[in-house]
């Protein structure tokens, strides 16, 4: 959820902090190695820290309720400019869960900051063990660099696991 002004569909729980964000783009820590939803993040933080773009606007989490809230994804950087890190949590609410985070989720893009960002695309399915076949399709993949194929992994890996737990436990 984002709007141009703060929401308090879930003010018990978690706010905006009153900044907001420049157009900027951050690097991300894993605080909960075990969470299925951030599973994805933890392999390929190995070699390189994932990436989370940062809207110019974007309206930093402040947790109300540190017991339920429980933060995923921390970015230190933005814990240091906007005096919130938290980049993506979850609470459950009601009969369900709640998964926030700060900016569009669907609108990430990267920065090769660093020499491994900078890499190919190959080098990314390497650092992760992916499957003999990845490794030959990224090969091939000469206009997309590390940091690209990081954040799409990633992203991919997120929506997968968020799906396969809502699936596992409606059937259940």
């Amino acid at each position: 959820m984002w709007l141009s002004t703060p929401a308090v569909a879930f003010s018990d729980y978690i706010r905006h902090n009153g900044k907001s964000t420049g157009d900027e783009v951050v690097g991300i820590q894993v605080v909960d190695p075990n969470n299925h939803l951030v599973k994805g993040f933890l392999q390929a933080s190995k070699q390189a820290e994932p990436q989370w773009w940062l809207e110019s606007g974007s309206h930093p989490i402040e947790i109300v309720d540190k017991q339920k809230v429980r933060v995923l994804i921390r970015s230190k950087i933005l814990g240091q400019k906007y005096q919130s890190d938290a980049v993506l949590v979850t609470f459950d609410c009601g009969k369900g869960n709640v998964i926030h985070m700060i900016s569009h989720f669907y609108l990430q893009r990267t920065e090769t900051r660093d020499a491994r960002h900078q890499m190919s695309a190959e080098q990314y399915a390497t650092d992760v063990s992916a499957s003999d076949a990845i490794k030959n399709l990224t090969r091939n993949a000469s206009n997309l660099n590390y940091a690209q194929v990081q954040s799409s992994a990633t992203s991919s890996q997120f929506i997968y696991n968020q799906i396969a737990e809502r699936l596992t436990k409606y059937n259940q």
